[in-house]
């Protein structure tokens, strides 16, 4: 079943709003615990996601090339470049929160939201150098960070924190943070917001499974925010909602690569096998069928020069039947009519066999999608022994071939020929016995009308 890049956004919005109103309605939740090894494991596990994100999306980048992904990859690498040195590290060596862990974290959260606002927004344009720009945006937004990380460190007396460090956490009020920090975060949800429904609308019109991912992903960044504006979260030992909201960004973006990277292995797994099925029919072509080719160019030299050896005859018959067979698997494998319309392949295989026997026909097939493989491959063996009697044996000025998709599946193939008798035939000739059970296999039935100078009809019936 596909999925809806809106109804999954919705339902990330619907979630996460759901446990920000739980949080303010009901007294009993609160938006704060303490707990160190609980605070240690989604700051951990964030990072992890975090990084192997990065890693997956620069794969994205290699092998699409293009801007949108760039400033994907910058988005995110950003993100986690500035919780871990400036978030995780400073978190394990004050025990108390620090104006330089809080504004760099700020700034570069806010910085790496621009970028993924821009992402979402951003052309799916084609670079043509792909290695130097990202070398080049690195380059620039490391050099940023150390610029940010000395402006922060040079005013760092003058920061405030934001709270007051001796509260606790769960007895400080709504919007009790400080105005620019408060002010920060808002900007933050707001871009989280626009890249949200940038990913979801994208994705609705390209059907990018990423793209979907990344609107539900970012729509938990968002509202992860909005509680941080909500309840600011400044404390090493405690978790909060919004601490739970921003890992549900993180797994959200993890789930959209991991299935890119699905995705691309099992395009990768069909590519290796269509070369393969190409190969073989390479073989196939330069080898069996150039041999039977000869077989049956010779027998039926033999026996036109010598009428009465029915031997030569019956071998060049063979032979030609092996041919036709052989180019069949070889059409097959070079996926040559792997997904078209059967009244395609039905036109092109009836043209092939009138073509190497030298008989007019005339085809009326009304237009059949949908038809599964397998019955595709015996209503098309049955046609083609069909029209190759009917050259061969009948004498025939015209052989017609017609198919219906109208109630049911009909195929009939008919002639204006000598005719036979069928009740004085043996029951085998003519491959009828074959062309029987290859109707019957895919729930069919066949009807032979015949009669001597009346020409000969055939016709295979699937309700």
């Amino acid at each position: 079943m596909r999925l809806r890049p809106r109804s999954v956004t919705l339902l990330a919005a619907l979630v996460a709003g759901g446990l920000t109103d739980l949080v303010i309605i009901v007294p009993r939740v609160h938006y704060a615990y303490r707990s160190v090894p609980l605070h240690a494991m989604l700051e951990t596990a964030a990072t992890i996601i975090a990084l192997l994100t990065t890693i997956l999306l620069w794969g994205r980048l290699r092998q699409r090339q293009r801007l949108d992904d760039l400033l994907l990859f910058l988005a995110v690498a950003l993100l986690t470049t500035t919780n871990l040195l400036f978030a995780a590290v400073p978190a394990a060596i004050w025990t108390l929160p620090h104006p330089f862990s809080i504004w760099t974290t700020v700034c570069g959260s806010a910085a790496a939201a621009g970028l993924l606002a821009a992402a979402a927004l951003a052309p799916p344009m084609k670079l043509h150098d792909y290695e130097k720009a990202a070398r080049t945006a690195i380059i620039l937004i490391a050099i940023g960070l150390v610029v940010m990380g000395t402006i922060v460190g040079l005013f760092v007396d003058r920061l405030p924190v934001g709270l007051d460090p001796a509260r606790n956490p769960t007895a400080v009020g709504m919007f009790a943070g400080n105005n620019l920090i408060v002010a920060s975060q808002i900007l933050i949800a707001a871009l989280f917001f626009v890249a949200a429904f940038g990913f979801t609308s994208r994705a609705d019109h390209s059907g990018d499974e990423l793209l979907l991912w990344l609107g539900a992903s970012a729509m938990f960044g968002a509202f992860a925010r909005v509680n941080y504006v909500i309840y600011p979260s400044l404390y090493s030992q405690w978790v909060y909602t919004g601490d739970v909201l921003r890992l549900g960004w993180h797994v959200l973006l993890f789930v959209g690569v991991a299935r890119e990277i699905q995705l691309y292995q099992r395009a990768y797994a069909a590519k290796r096998v269509l070369e393969e099925r190409r190969r073989i029919a390479r073989d196939l072509h330069d080898g069996l069928a150039q041999e039977l080719a000869f077989i049956a160019t010779t027998a039926r030299g033999i026996a036109d020069s010598d009428s009465g050896n029915s031997g030569f005859r019956q071998l060049a018959s063979a032979a030609e039947r092996g041919l036709g067979e052989s180019r069949r698997a070889i059409a097959s494998l070079s996926d040559q009519r792997g997904e078209e319309p059967f009244d395609r392949a039905l036109v092109q295989t009836v043209e092939e066999v009138a073509q190497r026997l030298g008989t007019r026909v005339v085809i009326d097939a009304e237009p059949a999608g949908g038809i599964p493989q397998d019955r595709q491959e015996q209503l098309l063996r049955i046609v083609r022994e069909a029209v190759t009697n009917a050259a061969r044996h009948s004498a025939a000025n015209v052989v017609r071939v017609q198919f219906t998709n109208g109630h049911g599946l009909v195929l009939k193939v008919e002639d204006d020929g000598v005719g036979f008798d069928p009740t004085a035939t043996d029951a085998s000739g003519f491959g009828l016995v074959t062309m029987r059970e290859r109707a019957a296999a895919v729930g069919g039935e066949l009807f032979l009308s015949s009669a001597p100078n009346k020409g000969t009809q055939i016709e295979v019936v699937i309700p």
